[in-house]
């Protein structure tokens, strides 16, 4: 709880945000898919201190900013500590979805302008986020620094887990970029928008700088459960090697 003006205000739980981020209809549906979701990334990477995933998309507006958020809630909710940080220095979405003011971030971190303890906001219980900060005029220059690779060895003892919200892979290099300091790559494709052959070109590209693809999230598909109601599925993760595969053939 806080105080403002002398007035006691109720802070949102980490439910009601995801809530707001997710939508009203169907929450049941969307939150066992980041369940499933949750579980799969846990299991894909071996146990260590800190796993570093990198979220992206193939292009734009398939909804890689609204996974990575809802993929850091569900992580920060089942008690373990996330750090999500928006690494789209171009088009950043994290700030606006969460909410939260974007005056202070990544950007400015990188450039000497604060320290991550100024940049840093406590979101919920276990969540904490780094917005994009002001948009630079050199973004992936500051992401191929040994600026980015220092801070994200420096705050990994903090966290079990930093998700990183990054541009999408056939629009920039700065996904390819960062690829090589973390330990997998989820690709957000959208139903009915993303073509199959940006997806195998975002594959191409990643493995080209031998990033380790862990699987897609499948977005906004229409699915029908055994009562026959159809809902809008948020999630299905397939691994890398099969999308590989699937593209040879």
């Amino acid at each position: 709880m806080k105080i403002f003006g002398g007035k006691k205000v109720q802070e949102e739980t980490l439910a009601e945000k995801r809530a707001k981020v997710e939508g009203a209809k169907n929450n049941f549906a969307v939150r066992e898919a980041y369940n499933a979701l949750r579980t799969n990334v846990m299991f894909s990477i071996p146990k260590k201190k800190c796993r570093r995933i990198v979220i992206t998309s193939a292009d734009m507006g398939d909804g890689k900013s609204t996974n990575s958020v809802n993929l850091a809630m569900n992580i920060a909710e089942s008690g373990t500590k996330v750090l999500l940080v928006d690494c789209d220095l171009r088009r950043p979405n994290v700030a606006a979805l969460l909410g939260i003011e974007n005056k202070k971030g990544l950007s400015n971190i990188l450039t000497g302008y604060c320290s991550f303890e100024n940049a840093v906001k406590a979101v919920a219980p276990n969540l904490d986020v780094v917005a994009s900060g002001e948009i630079p005029p050199n973004p992936t220059e500051l992401l191929g620094s040994g600026a980015f690779a220092e801070l994200l060895d420096s705050v990994s003892e903090k966290y079990e887990y930093i998700i990183l919200d990054s541009s999408p892979v056939n629009v920039v290099t700065d996904t390819a970029l960062i690829s090589e300091l973390v330990d997998g790559v989820i690709i957000v494709v959208r139903s009915n928008r993303t073509e199959k052959d940006s997806v195998a070109q975002a594959v191409s590209s990643l493995k080209l700088v031998n990033a380790k693809i862990l699987g897609f999230i499948f977005n906004a598909a229409e699915t029908e459960g055994k009562s026959g109601y159809k809902y809008g599925g948020y999630y299905a993760m397939s691994d890398g090697e099969s999308a590989g595969r699937e593209k040879n053939e």
